[in-house]
């Protein structure tokens, strides 16, 4: 267990990253609320990159954790450092590059976390149903 709760502080202390990061970027455009919508912005893409790790923290964290007490089996339990890299990747492809159009970094962290996200689902509900 003591990998799997030191992947859900790692996604916690992203979360938290990617929060301080949208309120420096608020602080240097002295923008209080709202942001413009321009793929370029940098507060935009703070924004972005902190909204879509609100998406799929929380969900991640359930999953890392019930799947070891679901009993999952023991190499299951290196799935939670893939999805704090995976995430951790996604957010740099976010941050660092405009959204105008994919990246390398952007492209593999959204595919692969789908792909995580639904072998940790499958893997509690395949532990449980054995």
């Amino acid at each position: 267990m003591g990998i799997a709760f030191a992947s859900v502080a790692c996604l916690c202390i992203l979360q938290i990253l990617l929060a301080l990061n949208v309120s420096l970027n608020r602080i240097a455009s002295k923008t209080s609320h709202g942001c413009s919508e321009d793929p370029n912005d940098p507060l935009y893409r703070a924004v972005v990159a902190h909204r879509n790790a609100c998406e799929y923290g929380p969900l991640f964290c359930v999953l890392i954790v019930v799947a070891q007490m679901a009993y999952a089996p023991a190499w299951s339990v290196w799935l939670g450092p893939a999805v704090v890299v995976v995430r951790v990747l996604h957010a740099i492809g976010i941050v660092q590059f405009s959204l105008r159009k994919p990246n390398l970094f952007r492209r593999g962290g959204a595919t692969f976390t789908y792909i995580l996200a639904l072998l940790l689902a499958g893997l509690i509900l395949y532990t449980r149903a054995a």
